[in-house]
């Protein structure tokens, strides 16, 4: 140790901090003594010795060992937790070799529980100790800081490749975590766009675009319309119609549309689907945001909005009272005599004066409606 040598205290050690090096003390764990320390005693240690002599092909050798194996669950949980205080990844790969060795002696079906998940962990800690990453943890140290909190420092890093890798390998491609890393990555790279004091011309945002859709095209599971949100919470309407482009579902193309306040092109969208539903929301969204006159201008064009935005009328005016004369106007402007004429039934159906009744379909059979 150098005089420059700084010493950290840790839970399970002591870290010597050098100008080049990193050195890290820590009592052996009773596992790791058994099976390293070639105790006669130890089950572990049998186990570990049966399984290098199978790997060396001494087969007589490695039986030996093995029968004087007393138990050997406790062998197996042994090799497992003596792989995780190692450091060394040959040695590491040999203690878990040992582990699955002992397993194919066991009298029932092995629990691979324990060791799938070492081996998981063993990995993570491997590249987190890494020169690149720098983060040199125990595996008791990785247990108590927990998983989130390790790729919550690796992004906070800008390590986001490792951090995904992390994420996969500790809770498979499609967790959680790698949509979080992701979006992540996203949010900041536009950031950095949208605070620039340079102004990006077409160009520029289209390989922003490119490079940000490459990405997220690896992972099948990650829409690229959030992609598009963050664009729009950043100020960048071009770059998130940019994004929108290549969103093949329909649901999340038409949200981002309304959100972009792009109504004509969502109305469009919707209808191409033919996913009445999405019209309706799109329906639904310009009886909120605009004039009557100009959402029922916007609907007229597509049939099927207007359609269901009739529908819709007529809904409401049976369940809210709305005037009915709405519903006339629609299907006037629409010139759909067939509508307008049991349009003109059900009204009198629904009145409740005779008279009145007798007076309606004189008045209509005279003026020649019918």
């Amino acid at each position: 140790m150098t005089a420059n040598a700084r010493i950290s205290v840790e839970p399970d050690g002591v870290r010597l901090f050098e100008n080049t090096q990193v050195e890290f003390v820590e009592a052996a764990s009773r596992e790791k003594i058994a099976v390293l320390s070639r105790n006669p005693n130890e089950d572990g240690a049998h186990l570990y010795k049966a399984a290098q002599e199978m790997s060396q092909g001494t087969g007589h050798n490695s039986f030996a060992a093995s029968t004087l194996i007393q138990d050997l669950y406790k062998a197996i949980d042994d090799c497992i937790a003596t792989a995780c205080d190692t450091w060394q990844p040959d040695e590491q790969k040999l203690l878990l070799k040992s582990a699955r060795f002992g397993m194919a002696y066991t009298n029932t079906t092995p629990d691979t529980t324990k060791l799938m998940r070492a081996i998981k962990e063993i990995r993570v800690l491997n590249e987190l100790r890494k020169v690149r990453t720098g983060i040199p943890l125990t595996h008791r140290q990785f247990r108590i800081i927990g998983e989130t909190c390790v790729i919550n420092r690796l992004i906070d890093m800008g390590s986001y490749s490792v951090a995904i890798k992390v994420a996969q390998w500790l809770s498979g491609e499609t967790s959680e975590n790698v949509d979080r890393v992701l979006l992540e990555w996203v949010r900041r790279s536009i950031g950095k766009v949208s605070n620039s004091t340079v102004t990006l011309d077409k160009p520029a945002l289209e390989a922003l675009e490119a490079k940000i859709s490459a990405k997220l095209l690896q992972f099948p599971h990650v829409s690229i319309a959030d992609a598009a949100r963050r664009a729009i919470e950043a100020k960048l309407p071009d770059l998130a119609r940019l994004f929108i482009q290549r969103e093949t579902d329909d649901a999340n193309h038409v949200s981002v549309l309304l959100q972009l306040n792009d109504v004509s092109a969502a109305l469009q969208k919707a209808a191409a689907s033919q996913r009445p539903q999405l019209i309706h929301q799109v329906v639904r969204h310009l009886m909120n945001s605009e004039s009557r006159s100009s959402y029922e201008l916007a609907i007229s064009r597509i049939p099927l909005a207007q359609c269901l935005y009739q529908d819709l009328v007529r809904q409401e005016g049976e369940t809210r009272g709305v005037s009915s004369r709405q519903m006339l106007a629609l299907l006037e402007q629409a010139s759909d005599f067939e509508r307008q004429t049991l349009f003109h039934f059900d009204v009198a159906e629904t009145e409740r004066n005779v008279s009145e009744i007798l007076f309606f379909f004189v008045r209509k059979i005279g003026s020649g409606t019918f």
